[in-house]
């Protein structure tokens, strides 16, 4: 991944990946929520569909990269996923 273009599909995987893991070491809850966000708009930049906030797709993203969720992200990927079917 280190050498894809940063507007191919596998470049916008790329930075999900490193801004989720920077997330994850986030000192603040405010740099948290913006490299969440920052995840969030590459994943959807990667995407040609419109789910990709939908919190299974982001669970499988995340397997397949070996990134492990938090206890914190668990609980908020369920609450989201219930607000979103509502």
């Amino acid at each position: 991944m280190a050498n894809a273009s940063p507007n191919s599909v596998v470049g916008h995987i790329a930075a999900y990946q490193a801004a989720t893991l920077a997330a994850q070491e986030a000192a603040t809850t405010e740099e948290m929520e913006a490299l969440e966000a920052e995840a969030a708009e590459a994943l959807a930049a990667a995407s040609n569909k419109g789910n990709s906030t939908d919190p299974d797709v982001v669970a499988a993203v995340n397997e397949l990269l070996g990134i492990e969720a938090e206890a914190s992200d668990a609980g908020q990927a369920d609450s989201e996923g219930s607000s979103d079917a509502l």
